[in-house]
Protein backbone atom coordinates (compact mmCIF):
# COMPACT_ATOMS: atom_id res chain seq x y z
CA UNK A 1 0.00 0.00 0.00
CA UNK A 2 1.61 3.55 -0.84
CA UNK A 3 1.21 6.00 1.28
CA UNK A 4 0.87 8.65 -1.76
CA UNK A 5 -2.02 10.42 -1.39
CA UNK A 6 -5.69 10.12 -3.77
CA UNK A 7 -5.87 14.21 -3.13
CA UNK A 8 -2.49 15.98 -4.58
CA UNK A 9 -1.41 19.53 -4.07
CA UNK A 10 1.18 21.21 -6.71
CA UNK A 11 3.42 21.81 -3.88
CA UNK A 12 3.36 18.08 -2.71
CA UNK A 13 5.23 15.51 -4.49
CA UNK A 14 6.12 12.57 -2.96
CA UNK A 15 4.42 10.16 0.04
CA UNK A 16 2.83 11.14 3.36
CA UNK A 17 5.13 11.25 6.17
CA UNK A 18 3.89 9.80 9.66
CA UNK A 19 5.19 12.40 12.46
CA UNK A 20 4.39 12.98 16.06
CA UNK A 21 3.12 16.56 16.65
CA UNK A 22 5.94 17.53 19.02
CA UNK A 23 8.26 16.66 15.83
CA UNK A 24 6.71 19.30 14.17
CA UNK A 25 7.33 22.05 16.40
CA UNK A 26 10.40 24.26 16.29
CA UNK A 27 9.83 25.36 19.58
CA UNK A 28 8.67 24.01 22.64
CA UNK A 29 5.15 23.99 23.14
CA UNK A 30 3.55 26.36 25.68
CA UNK A 31 0.42 26.59 26.99
CA UNK A 32 -0.55 29.57 24.49
CA UNK A 33 -3.65 31.11 24.85
CA UNK A 34 -6.31 30.98 27.29
CA UNK A 35 -10.19 30.18 26.09
CA UNK A 36 -11.58 32.98 27.09
CA UNK A 37 -16.04 32.17 27.23
CA UNK A 38 -16.27 35.52 25.62
CA UNK A 39 -14.15 35.19 22.91
CA UNK A 40 -15.43 31.93 21.35
CA UNK A 41 -17.43 31.17 17.81
CA UNK A 42 -15.16 32.68 15.11
CA UNK A 43 -11.51 33.50 14.46
CA UNK A 44 -8.61 30.95 14.86
CA UNK A 45 -9.13 27.65 15.78
CA UNK A 46 -7.93 26.42 19.21
CA UNK A 47 -6.48 22.92 20.10
CA UNK A 48 -7.14 22.34 23.51
CA UNK A 49 -5.46 19.60 25.53
CA UNK A 50 -8.91 17.51 25.78
CA UNK A 51 -8.35 17.31 21.62
CA UNK A 52 -5.30 15.75 21.89
CA UNK A 53 -6.76 12.51 23.69
CA UNK A 54 -10.11 12.07 21.63
CA UNK A 55 -8.86 9.32 19.41
CA UNK A 56 -5.34 8.87 17.59
CA UNK A 57 -5.53 12.07 15.49
CA UNK A 58 -7.38 15.74 15.82
CA UNK A 59 -10.59 15.92 14.54
CA UNK A 60 -9.95 19.67 12.64
CA UNK A 61 -14.06 20.40 12.00
CA UNK A 62 -14.46 20.13 16.16
CA UNK A 63 -12.39 22.33 17.44
CA UNK A 64 -13.29 25.54 19.03
CA UNK A 65 -13.06 29.37 17.30
CA UNK A 66 -11.45 31.23 19.48
CA UNK A 67 -11.63 35.18 18.18
CA UNK A 68 -8.45 36.53 19.29
CA UNK A 69 -5.98 39.17 17.28
CA UNK A 70 -2.41 38.27 15.70
CA UNK A 71 -0.58 39.02 18.27
CA UNK A 72 -1.96 37.12 20.97
CA UNK A 73 -2.34 33.94 17.86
Amino acid sequence: MSNIPRLRFSEFVGEWEEKKLLELNSEKFSNGVFNDPKKVGSGYKLINVKDMYIGNKIDINSLTLLNIDEIEF
